[in-house]
């Protein structure tokens, strides 16, 4: 099973330790004037597919093994907004789990596992369990989630099997939530798609548990996700929660229709003294909030991509950079090799741009960088034969010796290979059909900031992005498009090529100024919001 919910964690999670700071005080200190007797520590758990945590054997110690936190997760960055009176434990599976001694997991399955400022409690899958589980989130529920149906001639029908392994999953990690709450007070976080059933499982197991959920895939239509397999169960297993997050409005209003025609369930009115209103709907005698929470850079990711810009290592490949592409208009493409990031559609763009502008021949260079790939997918290998075929094409139509119109790149990225490029790009081009949360936009322009080799000079930018990803609402000067509409893109393209210092920068300060005032934990992005 995958870990999709990485990138997005820290809004919903600064606002889940903010819901719990505002619902129940966490007062547990020992009142010295009273004598009270102090309580247990409050723990703010979060359940997630995957954890934060690298396991690797330790050489020097026969049958010994070393665990690290995930750095560059921002999950590792939660105690930065999480209340000092409470413990953050997180539970999840993690890497290499199947090569752990017996021994070893039972032990970490009893006590878990303390790392600097977290407590982690590990879940172990069967792995037969675990392979039917990602299928099924892979090529059911990810593909619905971003409204394509999954049902399709070369894949196998969801059956009882499927059902099965799915429910022995959740119920494991049941098992491992259950293990770690100490008191009434706690409150406990799920994440995203792979844990839809797990709600359910802890409602039914503990009444008066604080439980909310975050999504971090976009919701659809009920055209889209009632034809699921459980669709129902997993509406009513939401509506265990107290509390779900969406990263837009219309996918509360997605979820919000998917229970009207499915169970009947109005969205209820009540007033609110919050300025956003109130979003939620009453199910079995209960209230379900639901919180809207545009997602944003935490402060340790904006600290990060600084560095990385004004590092010596980054400023010598950026000067590499600069030197090949001398004289060009670079447009930057970052994208995972997935279907729903249509990279062929960008590619088909800047075919028709040349086509159509003879004066941008020999001008213009879109370097588009594949950040991620599973070798094992077969569709990712197709995929990645059809973009290097469609690639080839156009150099060879617009191309010559010297100069190559596209520059496809496909390798693992750190923080300073992006800076590198986002430093380089004049422009940056996504074109996502479908995107739950996409950071690649605000590490573009806060890159650009950083930059050092002109420090006086207003900074400038530039975006293309696709009308269907959420980020195009918060960074409201960017240039949308439809990635289907072709020849709509490439005249956009052109507009972005042409724009003016004056544009560059005054859309450049606009889309930073909002990066900075939503950066998590500390602005208004780590609050939910409607």
């Amino acid at each position: 099973m995958g870990n999709d919910q990485s990138r997005a964690a820290p809004s919903l999670m600064a606002a889940m330790a903010k819901l719990g700071e505002q619902e129940r005080r966490f007062d547990t200190a020992t009142d010295s004037e009273s004598g009270s007797v102090q309580g247990p520590q409050v723990r703010l758990i979060m359940v997630m597919n995957q954890l934060p945590v690298r396991a690797t054997k330790d050489p020097s110690v026969p049958g010994g093994w070393i665990f690290n936190e995930d750095e560059d997760s921002p999950i590792a960055h939660l105690t930065e907004s999480s209340p000092a009176s409470a413990e953050l434990v997180l539970v999840g599976t993690i890497p290499c789990a199947t090569d752990l001694p017996q021994k070893l997991s039972n032990d970490l399955t009893t006590d878990g596992l303390r790392l600097h400022n977290f407590l982690f409690f590990p879940v172990f899958v069967p792995p037969q369990t675990e392979s039917i589980v990602s299928c099924v989130c892979n090529k059911y529920f990810n593909r619905a989630l971003h409204s394509v149906l999954p049902f399709t001639i070369d894949e196998p029908c969801y059956d009882h099997d499927t059902t099965t392994a799915w429910f022995q999953a959740t119920a494991l990690f049941a098992d491992a939530v259950a293990r770690t709450l100490t008191s009434g007070e706690d409150l406990v976080w799920v994440q995203d798609y792979h844990l839809f059933l797990l709600p359910s499982f802890l409602r039914w197991r503990h009444p008066f548990i604080r439980l909310g959920f975050s999504l971090h895939a976009p919701f659809p239509t009920p055209d889209f996700f009632l034809p699921l397999p459980l669709a129902v169960r997993i509406l009513q297993s939401l509506l265990c929660c107290d509390l779900l997050g969406f990263h837009a409005l219309d996918q509360a209003r997605h979820f919000l229709a998917c229970c009207h025609r499915a169970l009947g369930l109005r969205q209820c009115t009540r007033r609110s003294p919050s300025p956003d209103g109130f979003l939620g709907i009453n199910h079995l005698g209960r209230t379900i909030g639901i919180h809207v929470l545009f997602p944003g850079m935490a402060r340790f990711q904006m600290s990060n991509f600084y560095s990385a810009a004004q590092s010596t290592p980054v400023q010598e490949d950026l000067s590499r950079l600069r030197d090949r592409f001398c004289g060009n208009v670079v447009l930057l493409g970052m994208d995972d090799l997935d279907v729903f990031n249509s990279i062929n559609l960008k590619l088909l763009a800047v075919e028709r741009l040349l086509q159509r502008h003879a004066l941008y021949r020999g001008r213009i260079v879109l370097v588009q960088v594949i950040t991620g790939m599973n070798p094992e997918d077969e569709r990712s290998t197709l995929l990645l034969q059809d973009i290097r075929a469609t690639c080839a094409r156009i150099n060879s139509k617009f191309g010559s010796d010297l100069y190559k119109p596209i520059v496809l790149k496909r390798r693992a990225v750190s923080s300073e290979v992006k800076a590198a490029h986002y430093m380089l790009a004049d422009c940056l081009v996504i074109t996502a059909m479908r995107c739950g949360v996409n950071l690649i936009p605000y590490e573009y322009v806060v890159s650009r900031q950083a930059d050092p080799s002109s420090p006086s000079a207003p900074k400038k930018s530039r975006l293309v992005l696709s009308e269907f990803m959420g980020c195009s609402q918060a960074l409201s000067r960017a240039a949308t498009v439809n990635p289907l509409n072709i020849d709509d893109t490439a005249e956009t393209l052109a507009k972005a090529i042409d724009m003016s210092e004056e544009e560059q920068q005054e859309q450049h300060e606009k889309h930073h100024t909002y990066i900075k005032a939503t950066m998590w934990p500390t602005g208004p992005g780590a609050s939910p919001r409607i």
